[in-house]
């Protein structure tokens, strides 16, 4: 039994025991831990329920290509590793192997550090390659996992890559590797090389329906800048192809952050209803400034359900009886009356 101060409970729960038999236990749990509260009033019988999802050795961070796939002449390629819940600037450790069609495997690995919001590049290994310099693989296998506190490491992200045969029409190395995040203001600038090809065209779309860019180079090697800009903030493609001769293209993936140049600095401390406060903003011409203000109580109910009789569930009155004002009513409140008025 728990003692309830004020109200409030608040200790250390000891999970061992939820994570099972396991042959390692320093090994990263396969699964997220669920925990349920029940509180029930013995007075009046209520009774409340809250669970809580504890995943300690979650990966937080997913690994995106920016190609669809590797060359089969490729030297090097890119990914980049994206944040969830939080987990930016986290240290992580990634791992890339080479899988032939036959089901072997080689024991060259390549590994890479870097940190959860990094674009990370990987030089692929002259063992993965015949004596053409043609990748022996079939599928290049990346698994990452980042590195927590105690020293172990969360469960791993696994992404498989394709190698790409150059009798396709992708041509997966025309272009300079690129960073996997830009900001706008932020200049791209690459070198283009489609190897004795016609001067290619290229594109940028962003978002699947805004058209950033678009042109055709001087030469078949030919310097590419791209100008970033507010409007094209989210998930960008470049692709640069070939429109004579045999049709083939080169295509990376990028991402565009909101980058705010203002910022709001608050003078004085709290201030209480009726009270005047004056404001100033600076910006440039034609402008847009929005201000709202707020009780920060109001929050709360701001995550809660919309409707009046599910504002306030753990303060409803409970008269042990199968009336309808029981189920309705809140501080001697009828919330439905009070819905309906509004």
């Amino acid at each position: 039994q728990f003692q309830f101060v004020k109200g409030v409970w608040s200790g250390n729960l000891d999970l061992s025991s939820c994570a099972g038999e396991r042959d390692d236990p320093t090994a990263p749990l396969d699964k997220a831990i669920t925990v349920n509260a029940i509180l029930r009033d013995k007075g009046g019988g209520n009774v409340a329920e809250a669970t809580a999802i504890f995943d300690p050795f979650e990966p937080r961070f997913e690994l995106v290509p920016l190609r669809p796939g590797i060359g089969e002449r490729a030297n090097r390629f890119t990914l980049l590793s994206v944040a969830a819940d939080g987990a930016t600037g986290a240290a992580i450790t990634v791992n890339a192997s080479c899988l032939p069609s036959g089901g072997q495997k080689f024991n060259a690995m390549r590994t890479e550090k870097g940190k959860v919001g990094d674009t990370i590049q990987f030089g692929t290994s002259e063992s993965w390659k015949d004596g053409n310099g043609v990748s022996k693989c079939a599928v290049i296998a990346i698994q990452a996992a980042r590195h927590l506190k105690d020293g172990t490491f969360s469960r791993r992200r696994t992404l498989l890559l394709p190698v790409i045969s150059a009798s396709t029409h992708l041509a997966l190395s025309w272009v300079d590797p690129i960073n996997g995040v830009y900001k706008a203001g932020d200049q791209i600038v690459i070198r283009v090389d489609t190897q004795g090809r016609y001067a290619p065209n290229y594109v940028v779309h962003c978002n699947g329906r805004h058209q950033a860019a678009a042109g055709t180079l001087t030469g078949s090697v030919a310097p590419l800048t791209i100008n970033v800009t507010p409007e094209m903030k989210g998930v960008c493609l470049l692709a640069v192809y070939t429109a004579q001769g045999k049709i083939e293209a080169d295509v990376l993936l990028f991402i565009v952050k909101e980058a705010c140049q203002h910022s709001v600095t608050p003078i004085g401390g709290a201030t209480r209803p009726g009270a005047e406060i004056a404001v100033q903003l600076d910006a440039p011409k034609e402008g847009v400034a929005l201000l709202s203000a707020i009780d920060d109580r109001l929050n709360w109910i701001s995550d809660k359900p919309r409707t009046w009789t599910d504002l306030l569930p753990s303060k409803f009155w409970s008269y042990q009886s199968s009336t309808d004002s029981s189920n309705c009513t809140a501080n001697l409140i009828n919330y439905k009356e009070v819905e309906n008025d509004i």
